[in-house]
């Protein structure tokens, strides 16, 4: 790992050649204390400059990095593409997620998650977590540049 940057050296990280968070303070990308949320807001806009944002955020998702701002993304705009390692997605999470199309086509129907969860047999929090975290890479999608 890079002390001057803090971005990991695997084979599987992208090349962080021009990276714009290599020439700057990594602690801008790890904010912490009162100045948190300005600090987490500046390094996003930084990231959204970067010639390499979409690769940096798409590597963070994979290796499932839950600290700092990366590719634009902060640890809570990552979170729903992240496992939790202890429990994984979770059946209902993963059941929704199997059945998209039908879970897209009931939420533009306007359904309930209560119906849609008794219609996909998962509870209603697994449906939420699951629109949840398709509308937020729906956001990634669109949101982060090649």
């Amino acid at each position: 790992m890079s002390t001057a940057t803090r971005r990991a050296s695997t084979p599987a990280a992208p090349d962080w050649t021009g990276a714009l968070c290599a020439q700057t303070d990594p602690d801008l990308f790890f904010p912490a204390g009162h100045n948190q949320a300005s600090d987490t807001r500046q390094a996003k806009r930084m990231c959204q400059r970067c010639p390499i944002q979409r690769a940096c955020a798409e590597w963070a998702i994979r290796e499932g990095i839950r600290d700092g701002v990366w590719g634009g993304l902060s640890e809570d705009d990552r979170r729903p593409f992240i496992p939790d390692r202890k429990f994984g997605w979770g059946e209902g999470v993963q059941r929704c997620l199997d059945q998209q199309e039908v879970l897209e086509d009931r939420v533009a129907e306007q359904r309930s998650y209560r119906q849609i969860a008794e219609e996909l047999g998962v509870d209603r929090t697994s449906v939420r977590r699951a629109v949840q975290m398709l509308r937020r890479e729906e956001k990634l999608a669109g949101g982060v540049s090649a």
